[in-house]
């Protein structure tokens, strides 16, 4: 049956006596930890937001056929995670420009343009839990 609780500033203290032993037994004491944990922001939590958010433009070089405009993007963002690790990338705007390098022949040559939102350097959720030290 437990008797009391003492609070400490690092522990909580619980004195016990065993049901086992009489009125007269000797206190047992035990240590508990404390619910000191405070609030932390860990990528555990996940992301509350971005701290920035910027646009990247990037163009092809001019291509031969059997690419397209979503292929570049996707090339544009494989590179934009290199630069920008644990970040969120948008395709905001994807077009071509056209020529033809062998008249009278068709020869069609694409240059590609994707630009790019990049929300970067997240703010995790702040909130208690083990991952608080």
């Amino acid at each position: 049956m437990a008797v009391g609780i003492i609070l400490g500033i690092l522990q909580i203290k619980q004195i016990i006596w065993p049901d086992s032993l009489g009125v007269n037994a000797e206190p047992k004491i035990e240590s508990k930890k404390a619910l000191t944990s405070k609030a932390c922001r860990d990528p555990s939590h996940g992301i509350e937001r971005y701290a920035r958010s910027f646009n990247v433009e990037r163009s092809s070089n001019w291509m031969g056929g059997g690419y397209d405009q979503n292929k570049w993007c996707n090339d544009v963002i494989a590179s934009l995670r290199g630069e920008y690790q644990d970040s969120k990338f948008e395709v905001v705007s994807k077009s071509e420009n056209t020529k033809n390098t062998c008249a009278p022949f068709n020869c069609p040559q694409y240059m590609y343009f994707c630009t790019v939102k990049v929300d970067t350097d997240p703010i995790y959720i702040e909130k208690i839990s083990d991952a608080c030290k």
